[in-house]
């Protein structure tokens, strides 16, 4: 499946009557590529008790993937009337007079918005892998007591959870032509699609559209699964699939219990 995004605050088009979708935002900072975390991402997924393994910038959406799933961050700046005092108003915090009674500046402030996404009942022992690696690595400066010193982190094209359930493995790509992150859920034989659940925390609204995409509102925008497209690997078979959404849990509606063959939920 492919998520995409509609941030608050850009132009979009309509889709279809239901839904509005977009492209995310372009950046000269996107990267599309998964970068292992060696302390330039810790403290930054707005839940202290999950570790980032990996992290990813995608037009304008921040990805940190962690052993429970995956969080969604946005750094929005503050809105001008909280940054600027109003005629009449008291002096802002984020204005200083100097020492020549000049007006000075301090630094733009931003408000971090989050969605969480947690695969619920997974493997806590999953084991994430990063395959693909890119020629090049990106350098971080490092905070606080090490100040100045210099973080080098190597990046990859394709990241795995194996075994995230029992004889599941989900692989993440960003797909060079189209828009957000594309996900696969791989089903090995004995597998049960039923265990597979995704709860959204932080969600303002789950629904499911016309055509069967799932759209989760969120305080920044609205992200967009697209429906599931399911089949057999050996001879890509279509298998009939839906989403199923059950207290703002969402899950996936096969038309059997445990697996055969392997099949891919794309």
């Amino acid at each position: 499946m492919a998520v995409s995004a509609v941030i608050h605050g850009q132009p979009s088009q309509i889709d279809d009557k239901n839904v509005k979708v977009e492209k995310w935002r372009a950046s000269l900072y996107d990267q599309k590529v998964f970068i292992e975390n060696k302390g330039q991402f810790d403290r930054k997924n707005g839940n202290k008790s999950t570790e980032i393994i990996y992290g990813a910038s995608c037009e304008g959406v921040e990805l940190y993937f962690t052993p429970k799933g995956l969080t969604y961050r946005h750094d929005e700046a503050a809105a001008p009337s909280s940054v600027y005092p109003q005629e009449g108003g008291t002096s802002s915090p984020s204005r200083e007079t100097g020492e020549g009674g000049e007006e000075e500046r301090k630094p733009m402030k931003f408000i971090s918005q989050y969605l969480f996404m947690e695969w619920v009942g997974s493997n806590p022992d999953v084991q994430i892998i990063a395959e693909e690696p890119v020629s090049f690595y990106y350098t971080y400066s490092e905070e606080g007591k090490n100040a100045g010193a210099t973080i080098k982190a190597h990046a990859y094209q394709k990241l795995i959870y194996k075994n995230l359930y029992p004889n599941i493995d989900v692989e993440y790509i960003f797909p060079g032509d189209s828009i957000g992150i594309k996900y696969s859920l791989i089903l090995h034989p004995g597998a049960n699609p039923s265990v597979i659940k995704m709860k959204y925390n932080g969600a303002e609204k789950l629904f499911m559209d016309a055509v069967g995409n799932m759209v989760i509102k969120s305080s920044f925008g609205d992200f967009i699964d697209h429906a599931p497209a399911t089949f057999y690997k050996n001879n890509n078979q279509t298998i009939p699939s839906s989403f199923s959404i059950k207290n703002n849990i969402v899950s996936f509606a096969l038309p059997f219990g445990e697996i055969q063959r392997e099949v891919v939920i794309d």
